[in-house]
C-alpha cells in the first residue's frame, strides 16, 4: 500500500489536497525516517505551490508531482542549490538538512530545512525607526549574498521572451521601447542574487533579526535585480526602508534608473510595476517619471 493514498490526476486535485497535514503525515514519518531527522506530527504551513509542512523545529517541502501536469524539478534544484550556497555563504537563511527523491504511487522530490520562528515582514508594522534599521541590516545581508558570479547567458534571452508585458496589458509602443532597451543594453557584472526578496520571503526573528527565506529564484544577475526588487517590492518605495538600505542620501533619480534596469529585465517585472502603477505607459519616459516620484514622496 502506497505511503500516499490519495489520487492526484490534475491540477484541480493538488489544489485539494496539498495543505493535508494527515494525507502526507505517513510519507513525511518515512522519508525523516531514512533522513535519521526525529519526526513530529506535520503542521500544515502557509500556502503556495508545493506541500509544506512544519514538523518540529524544521520544515519539509514536497514539491508538486508530474501528474499535475507541471513539472517542478527546476524549482526543486534551483532551491537547493540557492538554500546551499546561501548557508556556505554564512546568508541568515534556514539550514538546509536533508533533499532528495522518494518513489511511491508519485514521484516527489523533497527538502527539509530548519523551521525559522519568526514573522513575515509583510504582517509587521514597524515604525520608521525599525524600518531604517532594517534597511540597513539587509543590506549587509545583500552584499555578502552579492558574490560575483559569470555572465548567465540566458539573462537577456528570457527577458526578451518575457510575455508577461504582453499579458499584462502594457501599451505595444511600451513593449517595443523595452526590446529596445534590452538591444542597447550591455549587462554590468553578474552578482549572484536571491531576486526574490518580497515582504513574504523576509522573515523577522523575536529579536529583529532579519532572515531570507525561499531561494527558489536566485541565479546570477546584474545587482540592479536585486535592488529593484527591495526598492518597489520589500520596502514599496517607503523612504525609511530605502534610507536604511540605499543610504540616506540616495538619489531617487539615480535609483529610479536602477528600478528601471532591474525590473525591465526581471522575470517578475512586469507584476511588479503592474501592481505599483497599473499598465497604462506609452513608454519608458512615462515609467521613469513614476518611479522618480515614488522614491521622492516616499
Amino acid at each position: 500500500m502506497p505511503l500516499f493514498d490519495k489520487t492526484i490526476r490534475d491540477w484541480d486535485d493538488w489544489g485539494g489536497i496539498f495543505q493535508d497535514a494527515e494525507a502526507f503525515a505517513p510519507l513525511i514519518r518515512a522519508i525523516y525516517a531514512r533522513e535519521g531527522i526525529a519526526c513530529r506530527p506535520p503542521e500544515r504551513c502557509k500556502p503556495g505551490t508545493n506541500a509544506v509542512f512544519a514538523v518540529g523545529e524544521t520544515v519539509v517541502k514536497l514539491f508538486v508531482p508530474r501528474e499535475t501536469g507541471y513539472d517542478a524539478r527546476e524549482d526543486y534544484e534551483a532551491e537547493r542549490h540557492g538554500l546551499s550556497r546561501a548557508n556556505a555563504l554564512g546568508i541568515p537563511a534556514p539550514a538546509l538538512l536533508a533533499a532528495g527523491e522518494w518513489e511511491d504511487r508519485y514521484f516527489w522530490r523533497y527538502l527539509i530545512t530548519a523551521r525559522v520562528r519568526g514573522t513575515e515582514y509583510g504582517d509587521l508594522a514597524l515604525c520608521a525607526g525599525q524600518r531604517r534599521a532594517l534597511g540597513r541590516a539587509l543590506r549587509g545581508i545583500t552584499d555578502r549574498l552579492n558574490v560575483p558570479e559569470a555572465e548567465n547567458p540566458a539573462f537577456l534571452r528570457r527577458a526578451r521572451e518575457n510575455p508577461g508585458w504582453e499579458e499584462l496589458g502594457f501599451s505595444a509602443s511600451f513593449r517595443e521601447e523595452r526590446l529596445a532597451f534590452l538591444d542597447a543594453y550591455a549587462p554590468p557584472p553578474f552578482v549572484w542574487c536571491h531576486a526574490d526578496i518580497t515582504p513574504e520571503n523576509l522573515m523577522l526573528t523575536q529579536d529583529g533579526a532579519p532572515v531570507l527565506i525561499d531561494f527558489a529564484d536566485a541565479h546570477p544577475a546584474p545587482q540592479a535585480a536585486e535592488h529593484a526588487i527591495v526598492a518597489a517590492e520589500l520596502f514599496r518605495f517607503d523612504r525609511a526602508g530605502l534610507e536604511g538600505f540605499f543610504g540616506e542620501d540616495f538619489s531617487p533619480e539615480r535609483l529610479a534608473e536602477v528600478c528601471m534596469e532591474g525590473l525591465l529585465t526581471h522575470d517578475f517585472g512586469a507584476n511588479v510595476i503592474a501592481d505599483r502603477f497599473g499598465t497604462d505607459f506609452p513608454g519608458l519616459a512615462a515609467l521613469r517619471r513614476a518611479l522618480t516620484g515614488a522614491l521622492e514622496t516616499g
